[in-house]
Order: structure tokens, then C-alpha cells, then sequence
């Protein structure tokens, strides 16, 4: 759970939570991290990274499991600096007009100032784990909408805590797991909404690698200046398994984002000319 001074780290044990604060110091650029403490009032609860403005938040599940915003203050009172050795404290808990079964992913809309939650539902069709995303004022945290990715009528699977990230051209992003299988194991996939809604609504959902790539932990991606990045963990099925793995250039195979398929340039300047190759041989 990331701020613009420092961050916290955040572990699941089988009683609760550990957690370390990583910052930097006033007179020093590296970064450092503080010993480990226990986030007081956090308990057993589960719990997912928020960004919702300069200190770190956190998105906790509440009894009746909806999801509520705690701020995870970082800097001293009196120094106006990252005391590394304070442990964790968070604020009361804000509540948020939203249900998921799965711990949501948090964004922050620059442009619109909103924050946008991504979890999962049980969508009216009747499918269990639907990915749904939610808008709320930032400050006010007021819902101002929700919605089905895939509409009213194709559910999208969400399995596991998605990610969702912006692009510096306001594109939303959503990474998340579908399709589990009986040993647990799940397919990749990213969900964006676009302009046209007779495409589903509004939603282009893609598949990432293919339908024997899975994994049995959620999705890792992250967005910055310095590019984007792309993990997982892979069940292959056989040693060595459960393998880390991590892309550079996560928005796609080059540096710009991926669009949708050109089969006409395929067949036009691969597919028919290396047949008549052959052909000719």
C-alpha cells in the first residue's frame, strides 16, 4: 500500500497481519524499511491496497461484507517526516456503498477525481465470481455508478483480488483471473471498457497467453513512468511449478498498447504470401 512519502508492506499470517513501513529518509535517497509490527484494529480482516491520495489506505472487509477505506498515516506529527519505527495505525473506517467476494482493486481517475473499485459480484444471469467496477467520489466517497464488465447479459469471471490500473491516457485496466478448474487453478485475462456498447456493453475482454497458462494466485501489474509490469505465478503441471514470472512492456508485445487484431494485414502481408511460397517450392 504505496503513498507519495512511503509505503507499507503487508503479509498474511494465520492470525492476522504483519507489516513493515518502507521510506526514505529526510538526508538519504535509500529506501529503508522499519521492524515489523501488527496493524492495530486490522485483525483477521481481509484487506487490499487502496490509492486514494498521498499516505497509504487500505480497503477492508467489513461483517457484512461490504468494503471500507482506512488511511494508513505515515508521517510523524512532529517532524513532518516517515517515522519508520511507529507501527501502523489506522483512521476509523469509511464505509463504501460495495459488496465483493473477492478483496477489490482500487484506482484514481486524475481526470475525474473519482476512484474507481473493481471486484466481484454475483452477476444477474446467475454466475457466481462476475467482475463488476464501481465509481465514487474521492473525498466524499458518494457512489456515483456501477456496472457489469460484459453487461447484463455475459458475465466476466473474476476469481481472485483483480488490479486496476489507468493509463497516462485515462484508459482503465483491469487484470484479473477467470475460469477455475478443479485444482484451482485459473486463466488470465485484462477487461478495459471502451466507446462501443453494442461490443458487450461496452467491454473488451481479452485473454492473456492461452488456456493452458494458469495460475492459483492473483494477477500482479503495475504502471509508472518507467513502464509496466506484468507477473504471475504459473502452474505448469509439472516441476518445477508454481514459477514467478514477469513481463516488461505489460500493456502488450511492443511498447504501445496492443489494439484490436488485424486479420486482414495478416493475411495480406504473412499468411497468403508464405502459402504461395511454399506452394511455388
Amino acid at each position: 500500500a504505496g503513498g507519495a512519502r512511503a509505503a507499507w508492506v503487508l503479509a498474511r499470517v494465520s492470525d492476522g497481519w504483519d507489516a513493515w513501513k518502507l521510506a526514505t529518509q529526510h538526508d538519504d535517497a535509500r529506501l529503508r524499511a522499519g521492524p515489523r509490527c501488527r496493524p492495530a484494529g486490522l485483525g483477521t480482516a481481509r484487506a487490499a491496497p487502496a490509492e486514494v491520495g498521498a499516505d497509504p489506505a487500505l480497503l477492508v472487509e467489513l461483517e457484512n461484507r461490504r468494503w471500507a477505506l482506512r488511511a494508513a498515516g505515515v508521517v510523524d506529527a512532529a517532524s513532518n517526516e516517515p517515522n519508520l519505527d511507529r507501527p501502523m495505525e489506522l483512521d476509523a473506517p469509511r464505509e463504501l456503498d460495495f459488496e465483493s467476494e473477492v478483496p477489490p482493486g482500487c484506482a484514481w481517475d486524475h481526470a475525474t477525481d473519482e476512484l474507481v473499485l473493481a471486484g466481484a459480484g454475483t452477476h444477474p444471469t446467475g454466475a457466481k465470481h462476475a467482475l463488476k467496477v464501481a465509481r465514487f467520489r474521492r473525498l466524499s466517497l458518494v457512489k456515483l455508478g456501477e456496472r457489469w464488465a460484459g453487461g447484463a447479459n455475459t458475465p466476466v469471471g473474476c476469481t481472485t483480488r483483480p488490479v486496476a490500473r489507468f493509463t497516462p491516457e485515462g484508459e482503465l485496466l483491469v487484470f484479473h483471473t477467470a475460469g477455475k478448474n478443479e485444482k484451482g487453478e485459473m486463466t488470465l485475462w485484462r477487461t478495459k471498457p471502451v466507446a462501443r456498447r453494442e461490443l458487450d456493453d461496452g467491454w473488451l475482454v481479452t485473454q492473456l497467453y492461452d488456456e493452458w497458462t494458469r495460475t492459483t494466485v492473483p494477477i500482479a501489474f503495475e504502471l509508472s513512468q518507467q513502464g509496466a509490469l506484468f507477473a504471475y505465478r504459473w502452474n505448469t503441471g509439472y516441476p518445477p511449478d508454481d514459477m514467478l514470472q514477469v513481463a516488461y512492456d505489460g500493456l502488450g508485445i511492443d511498447r504501445e498498447p496492443m489494439r484490436d487484431f488485424d486479420d486482414g494485414a495478416l493475411m495480406a502481408q504473412w499468411g497468403i504470401r508464405h502459402s504461395i511460397l511454399l506452394m511455388r517450392r
